[in-house]
């Protein structure tokens, strides 16, 4: 449960709950669920295990589910925009299963420039308008780039270096 205590939380809430009915409509898989919205208050499940993959293995399951969900997200299109560790966590009742969660920051085009991000873990896009899938896949990079596994291969991690150079 999240209870927000911004300058304007009902207008937050609002928006997860048009963010949410998005993915719940298109049947967007592998995300949690908001489950109940009221004022400034949100209670999302399922509940997931936080914590990053412990081998490449577990790496590669993760990244299968997030791109299955993001390339069904950003066919409707919206973006998630916060790819990180933080947002993403382990089913607990199917550990092969992660979740992309806190949709709270998604946007649909037409998007707008996210300031408050911190430029080591978002796109150099995502301080633009007009943002679109370029920055949720770079997401997905720094994700591999930043996982602590400590078998992940060097052709797995070069995946992130060809991303921040294209």
């Amino acid at each position: 449960m999240k209870t927000y205590t911004c300058e304007h939380p009902e207008a937050k809430v609002d928006h997860l709950r048009k963010i949410y009915g998005v993915l719940e409509t298109r049947n967007i898989p592998n995300t949690d669920v908001l489950l109940f919205a009221k004022q400034n208050v949100a209670h999302f499940g399922p509940r997931g295990i936080a914590g990053q993959p412990l081998v490449e293995k577990e790496l590669r399951q993760c990244l299968e589910c997030l791109l299955k969900t993001l390339i069904a997200a950003h066919q409707v299109p919206v973006y998630h925009r916060d790819i990180r560790w933080e947002n993403v966590v382990r089913r607990i009742d199917d550990r092969s299963t992660w979740l992309l969660v806190n949709w709270e920051d998604a946007a649909e085009p037409p998007t707008k420039a996210e300031t408050s991000f911190s430029c080591s873990s978002h796109s150099a896009a995502i301080f633009s308008d007009d943002h679109e899938a370029e920055v949720d896949i770079w997401g997905v990079g720094y994700l591999i780039e930043t996982c602590t596994a400590r078998d992940v291969s060097t052709e797995l991690r070069a995946l992130f270096v060809w991303n921040v150079i294209s």
